[in-house]
């Protein structure tokens, strides 16, 4: 039933374009799994359309190639319901790769950085218009969107222990979110664009880079730049005192 075209018809309109591909997901056969993951990658294309039974004919064209779906499809093409519609005269120029899993959707701004959760099963974004997004690998679904920057977010980096993330920004701002909340737990001023940030292996501190504001080092407890390289800390705005400050070398 889950492999009847009509079957994922109806489970489309019904519940969303998560539907037909969980159902199948839930027979364990290798059969079943490539007919889940041909619906997973076209699950973006798969949402609600205007007029409504345009969405069939998405889902049509897509499958159209698979040679699951070919002659089912084709047997619908004479279904007087669904006419008229529109179909493929030659294969689609971008239909995806067998490798490509899923595609995430639902970013209003491009999509500028990304994190992987260590134990995968998780990550999270940055977009363009500062916004970040945690994702759902399993289902990809979107979980949360976190606001906060006011410019586009420039990178994304995770904590070893999964239990927080940190987010860079032209705005001059690092954040530190918690991971369970989606609450931003610090906000460090770096005093210009921020460009990119990394975690130590033991999650305690994290280092930041900024165009014409040098390398800072931070507390992760804290939220306090301990070392600045590159910039005198008289400079620092507002942040407080650095316990250490190292120029750049010179050659």
């Amino acid at each position: 039933m889950a492999g009847e075209v009509r079957w994922v018809e109806a489970r489309l309109h019904q519940r969303g374009p998560t539907a037909p591909w969980a159902d199948l997901a839930r027979i364990n056969s290798p059969h079943a799994r490539l007919l889940a993951h041909s619906l997973i990658q076209s699950g973006h294309l798969l949402t609600p359309t205007n007029p409504p039974h345009a969405l069939i004919s998405v889902l049509h064209n897509r499958l159209d190639g698979h040679p699951h779906w070919h002659s089912q499809i084709t047997a619908r093409r004479h279904d007087p319901d669904l006419r008229p519609c529109l179909t493929n005269l030659w294969p689609l120029p971008d239909i995806f790769p067998p490798a490509l899993q899923r595609t995430l959707t639902g970013d209003t701004g491009g999509m500028a950085s990304v994190a992987i959760a260590p134990e995968g099963t998780w990550l999270a974004t940055g977009s363009d218009d500062g916004t970040v997004r945690i994702w759902d690998w399993a289902s990809g679904t979107r979980i949360a969107t976190l606001t906060g920057h006011v410019s586009e977010v420039n990178s994304v980096v995770i904590a070893p222990d999964s239990s927080w993330f940190a987010t860079t920004s032209h705005d001059g701002e690092v954040r530190v979110w918690d991971r369970a909340s989606g609450a931003c737990t610090a906000t460090l001023d770096h005093s210009g664009p921020v460009t990119s940030v990394a975690i130590a292996p033991d999650s305690t501190w994290l280092a930041t880079t900024s165009r014409g504001a040098g390398l800072r080092m931070w507390d992760q407890a804290s939220g306090t730049d301990v070392t600045v390289i590159g910039r005198p800390p008289t400079d620092s705005p507002g942040s407080g005192t650095p316990a250490s400050w190292t120029p750049w070398p010179t050659c």
